[in-house]
């Protein structure tokens, strides 16, 4: 692996992957960078209110997240879409009313699993 330092800006990251011993960012420009560091650890580096986790391996921004598909537990962030486990599928709706409000999610008719 080669190594270069290269600055993301949070606002281009499209999703976080945890993958062994690396952590696999990739961007909304289809760019793909791994770092290695654990995902918990850049999770409390990133501002809390921009990013939601859907998986234990995934980690997802707001401003990216287009809809969540709960029959077949996924995320859809623009043309990609990553696992959400039951475990942060509670979580994940309960921030979504908190950070967006019932009215920017009015999908509840379609949450049903």
């Amino acid at each position: 692996m080669r190594e270069k330092f290269e600055k993301v800006s949070f606002s281009d990251i499209l999703y976080l992957e945890s993958d062994g011993h690396y952590l696999m960012v990739h961007t909304s420009n289809q760019r793909k960078y791994a770092i290695r560091i654990p995902l918990s650890e850049l999770e409390s580096r990133l501002p809390e209110e921009q990013f939601l986790r859907t998986h234990r391996s995934y980690l997802v921004p707001l401003s990216f997240l287009q809809s969540i598909d709960l029959q077949n537990m996924m995320a859809l962030l623009k043309d990609k879409s990553v696992p959400l486990s039951k475990g942060y599928r509670g979580g994940l709706l309960e921030r979504l009313d908190q950070v967006l409000g019932e009215l920017s999610w009015p999908l509840q008719a379609l949450t049903i699993p």
